[in-house]
């Protein structure tokens, strides 16, 4: 949706990379010092009621508009995978019910949204993993270069299909860090182990998806001629 990859990437940088983690500074912050990671708790107890109420509506205009680009990138996303029937759907219709479906599980089923962080973390072992991939893929294996035209064309029979459309190499070192993310923390109990306290589990996660992926892919993928690697 933009001109070139400068006006891609820089805002991205700076307002989601940037301005997400300095946000998520002070809520930890917050936390540590008040005990409590809910906003509506600490923000009130720091600037006093008037001032808190301000802060969270600022809050919730945040989440409005993040909502608003996640719903957009998700329907565009339904509409590129999709059948012909759903991409018959108007957009209206389609997002009022993707907006349905998750409005009836919070109200039948709160449980879900009780349990939203811990969501949150079972995401991060996955995006550990992923991020793992991505930097051993594009920075080690292929040295920064894309072919775009193979890349965005038909991919019937392009070297980025891999095998039947999946790269088999990398969904295994997914699961590989995926699995060492939950061996170091537990997302569903929170338990750990010893080294989580310096460690982290998404630096272990990262690296052993990484490293996978680079070793399997030497091994295995140019000979096959699969995703195009110098």
């Amino acid at each position: 949706l933009t001109k070139n990859e400068r006006t891609a990437f820089w805002p991205n940088v700076i307002g989601i990379f940037g301005a997400a983690t300095l946000g998520e500074i002070v809520g930890l912050l917050a936390a540590v010092a008040l005990g409590d990671s809910d906003p509506t708790i600490w923000m009130t107890k720091i600037a006093g009621p008037v001032i808190g109420i301000i802060a969270l509506l600022f809050v919730a205009f945040a989440n409005m508009t993040s909502m608003a680009n996640i719903l957009y990138t998700s329907i565009v996303g339904l509409r590129q995978v999709g059948t012909a029937s759903i991409r018959a759907i108007s957009w209206g219709t389609i997002l009022f019910l993707f907006c349905l479906i998750p409005l009836g599980l919070v109200v039948f089923y709160p449980q879900m949204y009780d349990g939203f962080f811990i969501f949150l973390v079972w995401t991060s072992a996955l995006n550990s993993a992923l991020a793992g991939i991505g930097i051993a893929d594009y920075f080690f294996l292929r040295r920064q270069k894309l072919d775009m035209r193979s890349l965005h064309g038909p991919q019937e029979n392009g070297p980025y299909r891999f095998w039947g459309g999946f790269n088999p190499i990398g969904l295994f070192a997914l699961a590989v860090g995926f699995g060492v993310y939950v061996l170091v923390f537990n997302p569903q109990t929170l338990a750990s182990l010893p080294a989580f306290k310096y460690l982290t589990a998404s630096v272990p996660s990262c690296l052993a998806a990484g490293a996978v992926h680079y070793v399997l892919t030497r091994l295995f993928a140019r000979g096959r001629g699969w995703g195009l690697y110098p």
